[in-house]
């Protein structure tokens, strides 16, 4: 996935408040996963959630692209999907020009 930009972050701070606020309707639920020094390696977020389906959206930083770390966290996102919200159906897309987020996805799935 492209870069997002410095204007992107420029209201971050807001944009994240308006967020979790969101996150408080259940009709998201965002998921940070973090090494074991703290740094996030990527974000997994269920939106859209409604009659028991939900988006999957995910990015993985940079420097942990191409270490099964995308696989790992849609399998970890799964089990709370399921069982803290409630969710049946999880759909994933991914741009045509992104070749590993198909991959991880379906690897995810293929080992739940």
């Amino acid at each position: 996935m492209p870069d997002r930009g410095d204007a992107y972050f420029a209201g971050s701070a807001e944009r994240h408040k308006a967020l979790l606020a969101e996150q408080t309707t259940g009709r998201c639920h965002f998921h940070v996963l973090v090494d074991d020094d703290g740094a996030v390696l990527g974000r997994f977020n269920l939106v859209d959630v409604a009659d028991g389906s939900a988006e999957l959206g995910f990015r993985v930083a940079e420097r942990a692209c191409g270490r099964g770390v995308a696989t790992d966290g849609v399998r970890r996102v799964i089990g709370p999907a399921r069982d803290a919200h409630g969710l049946r159906r999880l759909v994933a897309s991914a741009a045509r020009d992104d070749a590993g987020s198909p991959g991880g996805a379906a690897r995810a799935r293929a080992g739940v």
